[in-house]
């Protein structure tokens, strides 16, 4: 949600507000422009998680897929993938976000 790479608690501070104000402004134009969205991604904080599920209540056309861990089926459990510090780029780390897309496009069981 927003690079937490800093020295001091107060960049990290200003990083959340920062990105927080863009995911807002994002799920706004969004709405607007009547676009459906899935945002995929780890639960690293549950304070940034509760804020996500928050703000995605509010609008109908967004869903979070929540990629940490599957545990129901490990084909599509991510872990570890913090051993890559560039994980997005991972190619192992791609390969299985998409297998996630496609399996719960077919189930229907995005959220």
């Amino acid at each position: 949600m927003y690079n937490a790479y800093t020295e001091s608690e107060n960049q990290k501070g200003k990083a959340k507000v920062v990105a927080q104000m863009l995911m807002r402004k994002l799920f706004d134009e969004v709405k607007k422009q009547n676009l459906n969205m899935i945002i995929v991604g780890h639960k690293v904080n549950t304070e940034d998680s509760l804020w996500l599920n928050n703000q995605i209540e509010q609008y109908p056309s967004i869903s979070y897929l929540d990629i940490t861990v599957r545990d129901s089926d490990p084909k599509y459990t991510l872990e570890p993938f913090d051993n890559h510090p560039s994980y997005l780029a991972n190619e192992i780390f791609a390969e299985k976000i998409g297998k996630v897309i496609e399996y719960y496009d077919n189930t229907g069981k995005v959220k």
